[in-house]
């Protein structure tokens, strides 16, 4: 079979170091090089090699895959079933093992699994939800094959996580698939929320017009506000809170990170292939546009939780942010008018430059406590940030005047940090704050002028 996907992956950077000891400060980080990311949908197993070959990469007879330890071959993992195979894959993800599966000798294959789905608790069903198993049969070999749902399309079809489609014993995601059936897990499939009632929420304002603009909810609802026209072809993961960040290009266009890294476009707006990308591992955490195409091509940065800065499109590649490996505290991202620096900001409030960016040191800090939220800026070397509460705190770059302080805005101290977003066009001089969105579609937003 033919491998069908075009995701790039960069490599998120760790310490190697045998002790490390970090401390959050808002003025600096930690920078360090880069390192593999977590391979192949955080699949713990895609380093095993060929038995036959005794390499990873190429064709392997009869996809044996493994280990040799003490002179002997270890084909089947812990679960059950044989290393880099869609089957092991599967398994991993979801928790299943050839076991539970009450599997007789001779079976365990992908084409078995329908027939014993209802032994692990799933049903087999028509259409699908996010965390279903998508199930084929002989259809596509005499293994059978099986894949994990991600995402559902309206049209019913499905963003899929497969290792092995290749024949390769290789990770992919595929977009638009339709599997002969899908074994359901009873409605607990998606994962939960991180806050019960609410959905993580980005906004972004529509250049040049005023208070107007898109929310983003968890799912991938993008919900207009003001001016806004309604969007129907933006990514959406029902029941799935995985959106993490949106950006737009116009009134209609834009763009929807999810927590993989993957920048998936709305209306108008043209596809990215060059993100950062790490399938199965939610680290992903803001998305920064430059102002203006760079080379006819949308271009700026995503944040990965550390607080790595990774550019696409013909964004400039950034060097000197701050990094915190093993942490996830960066929270939010923002860039100059010329895309050539900009600020990310971490959980404890601190405000960190990078790229060309002058250094902050009076924005509001909270040490130890994880209250911040978000960062937009009012010009190239001031804006706000956002506390989980409501509160926006004007920051300033030493020698730049400091915006001034939003007054009779929404803050809400008695609920559970109910904030989660806020936005600001210099074009318009107008901000925006916004509440998280709830699971039944609900938010607050409030408009300022800076």
């Amino acid at each position: 079979m033919a491998m069908v996907g075009n995701l790039k992956v960069r490599r998120l950077r760790s310490f190697t170091a045998l002790l490390v000891l970090l401390f959050l400060i808002p003025s600096f980080g930690v920078l360090v090089s880069e390192a593999p990311a977590l391979a192949g949908g955080g699949y713990p197993d895609d380093g095993a090699i060929c038995m036959s070959t005794s390499v990873r990469n190429g064709a392997c007879g009869g996809y044996n895959w493994g280990y040799k330890v003490n002179g002997v071959w270890q084909l089947n993992s812990s679960r059950g079933f044989g290393y880099r195979n869609c089957t092991d894959f599967v398994a991993y993800r979801t928790g299943l093992t050839w076991s539970s599966f009450g599997f007789s000798g001779g079976q365990g294959n992908a084409i078995d699994w329908k027939a014993h789905a209802g032994n692990v608790g799933r049903q087999v069903a028509s259409s699908a939800s996010v965390g279903d198993i998508a199930w084929w049969g002989s259809s596509v070999s005499a293994y059978g094959h099986v894949a994990l749902v991600t995402a559902v399309a309206s049209d019913g079809s499905v963003t899929i996580e497969e290792y092995n489609h290749d024949t390769l014993g290789n990770w992919d995601s595929r977009s638009g698939v339709r599997a002969e059936a899908y074994l359901h897990a009873g409605g607990a499939s998606p994962p939960p929320s991180s806050t019960p009632g609410l959905l993580h929420t980005a906004v972004a304002l529509i250049p040049n017009d005023g208070a107007s603009g898109y929310v983003v909810d968890g799912y991938g609802g993008l919900h207009p506000v003001g001016n806004a026209t309604p969007v129907s072809n933006g990514p959406y993961w029902n029941g799935w809170d995985i959106a993490r960040g949106i950006a737009v290009i116009g009134n209609g266009s834009g763009y929807v990170l999810d927590g993989y890294g993957g920048v998936h476009s709305f209306g108008n707006a043209p596809g990215i292939g060059n993100e950062a990308y790490w399938g199965g591992w939610d680290i992903a955490r803001g998305i920064a546009l430059c102002p203006s195409p760079i080379g006819g091509v949308e271009s700026g940065y995503t944040l990965d939780g550390y607080g790595g800065v990774h550019s696409f499109g013909n964004a400039p590649g950034i060097g000197n942010e701050a990094y915190w490996g093993g942490w996830d505290i960066a929270r939010s991202i923002a860039v100059n008018s010329t895309c050539t620096g900009g600020y990310t900001l971490d959980g404890y409030g601190g405000v960190h430059s990078f790229g060309n960016a002058p250094g902050i040191g009076n924005e509001a800090y909270w040490g130890g406590w994880d209250i911040a939220r978000s960062i937009t800026l009012v010009s190239d070397s001031s804006g706000y940030t956002l506390d989980g509460y409501g509160g926006i705190h004007p920051f300033s770059a030493a020698g730049s005047p400091a915006p001034k302080a939003p007054s009779g805005l929404g803050y809400d101290s008695a609920s559970d940090n109910p904030f989660d977003a806020i936005a600001f066009d210099p074009a318009s001089n107008t901000g925006m704050q916004v509440s998280n969105v709830t699971t039944n579609g609900t938010f607050n937003q409030y408009a300022f002028a800076g």
